[in-house]
């Protein structure tokens, strides 16, 4: 799974750049296992103000929404 983003005005030590980063790293890690990535960072990055809460770093209920139905999307492709 992909980290979700945060608010980029989040006064947070990390950052959607480091993130995104860290997804990559970890995508380039896990291919040669074979792991499918849920992607659940692009998807959010479409619309960072309805999906992450005013807190900026927590999801909203249309981001936990998102996400789950991100999941479960992936559990019955399987």
């Amino acid at each position: 799974m992909k980290n979700p983003p945060i608010n980029p005005e989040a006064p947070h030590p990390r950052c959607n750049e480091d993130i995104s980063e860290y997804n990559k790293a970890v995508k380039d890690l896990l291919k040669g296992f074979h792991i499918e990535i849920n992607d659940l960072y692009s998807p959010l990055m479409e619309d960072l103000r309805r999906y992450i809460s005013k807190d900026m770093v927590h999801l909203t209920e249309a981001g936990n929404s998102r996400c789950a139905s991100l999941v479960a999307d992936l559990i019955r492709k399987k």
